[in-house]
């Protein structure tokens, strides 16, 4: 076992994992800085679609790096493709219908065909769906929108990738520590189990026999 797996498992030997602050921290910056210089750049009504990008962070704290970059791709692109399906429908409630329940399925399949850690395809739908429900807008409009989308989901990307600089296996490292914290919190449980039904089977084969002496008649 290696020292830096064997220091997280120590750090974590029981109750729930600790707030990650350090992510927590780079999710902030990121929202704050997509959000701000698109704002000042376009105004805040382009602001809130890069806000919209930032969802991807939501998604693959679990998956080791090389796996984590690929997925986040193509997450990204789902999320671009969500919104312009969504912005197509803007205006038609019935054709609203139609892509919303389409994304639905297509984005549950493949989230779940990829086997992603994260909430889902539910950001996928809800960026579908903000885009449906705003007005109508032309392929100019929409053309910035998604550009948008596009930089706060690729400053996600650099956030959630940022890790591998400084602890490339970090992931890796979490991952066998739950695992040894598992077979530890079972086998305490065994042992525990086990000592409790020695002690009821001793006293219960040690308990005097309480019967009065029988009274001739």
């Amino acid at each position: 076992m290696s020292r830096a797996v064997a220091r997280t498992a120590r750090g974590r030997r029981s109750g729930p994992a600790p707030f990650d602050r350090a992510r927590a921290a780079r999710s902030m910056v990121v929202f704050g800085l997509s959000f701000g210089v698109v704002t000042a750049v376009t105004g805040i009504h382009n602001g809130i679609f890069a806000a919209m990008g930032c969802y991807v962070d939501a998604y693959g704290a679990r998956e080791p790096y090389p796996r984590r970059g690929p997925l986040l791709v193509i997450l990204s692109a789902l999320f671009l493709l969500a919104f312009v399906a969504g912005s197509a429908a803007a205006g038609d409630v019935w054709v609203m219908v139609g892509v919303l329940s389409t994304v639905a399925v297509l984005a549950t399949l493949l989230v779940r065909t990829l086997r992603m850690s994260g909430p889902g395809s539910y950001f996928v739908i809800l960026v579908a769906a903000l885009a449906a429900f705003l007005p109508p807008a032309g392929p100019a409009d929409t053309a910035v929108r998604v550009g948008c989308l596009a930089v706060g989901a690729g400053l996600s990307w650099a956030s959630a990738m940022s890790g591998w600089l400084s602890r490339p296996y970090a992931p890796e490292e979490r991952a066998v520590a739950a695992a040894l914290r598992s077979v530890a919190e079972f086998t305490r449980t065994g042992v525990d189990a086990a000592a409790a039904g020695r002690s009821g089977s001793g006293t219960g084969g040690a308990e005097p026999s309480r019967r009065g002496p029988a009274t001739r008649g």
